[in-house]
């Protein structure tokens, strides 16, 4: 047990990170790990909560990590099961379209033109995303939001690499389809 003055006990032993490669690990993940939870969790302050919480539970459980060559996947599983955790004990429900955060995705200022243009795209994607298997969901969000490999997904999912690939094939063919027939119907 480590104990600082001042600073809160905390179970630690010799397996846990040292200050400056967590800190490393940190500044490399957070970003990607802030994107996924918010893409996930469509509320920025809930996500903010999931990521420190992820972090924490990184370091309190640093010796259960087998290969430190994995530790992306290994960060985005343990997002994903605060998430999940998170959802179940408050029963969340998804945000209608309306009330939906989409402000603040871009990073210079657009023209109020080119803001209603993209939200009416970023509105008609989250419509789109939301017509299909939430597998498939999960699986774009690591792959485009979270910037994970097949091989981090498939641990996260608890799947195979190649299934990984087949999700995320079926689900931007799926994608492409519906917005052709959106595109089509107009």
């Amino acid at each position: 047990m480590v104990r600082r003055r001042g600073a809160p006990q905390v179970e630690v032993d010799a397996t846990c990170p040292d200050h400056e490669l967590f800190s490393a690990i940190f500044e490399e993940y957070f970003p990607r790990l802030m994107s996924y939870a918010t893409s996930r969790l469509r509320d920025r302050d809930l996500a903010e909560d999931v990521v420190a919480e992820t972090f924490k539970q990184a370091y309190l459980r640093w010796g259960t990590l087998r290969d430190q060559g994995a530790v992306g996947g290994w960060l985005f599983s343990i997002a994903h099961n605060v998430m999940v955790s998170h959802m179940r004990a408050r029963a969340r429900t998804c945000l209608p379209l309306e009330d939906s955060p989409v402000e603040g995705w871009a990073d210079m200022a657009p023209s109020p033109e080119e803001e209603i243009i993209r939200q009416d795209e970023a509105e008609r994607l989250l419509r789109l995303l939301a017509r299909l298997s939430p597998r498939e969901q999960e699986a774009l969000a690591l792959r485009f939001d979270g910037g994970l490999s097949s091989r981090e997904i498939a641990e996260v999912l608890g799947t195979s690499e190649g299934n990984v690939r087949l999700i995320i094939f079926r689900a931007l063919r799926r994608l492409r389809q519906l917005m052709e027939a959106e595109e089509g119907g107009e």
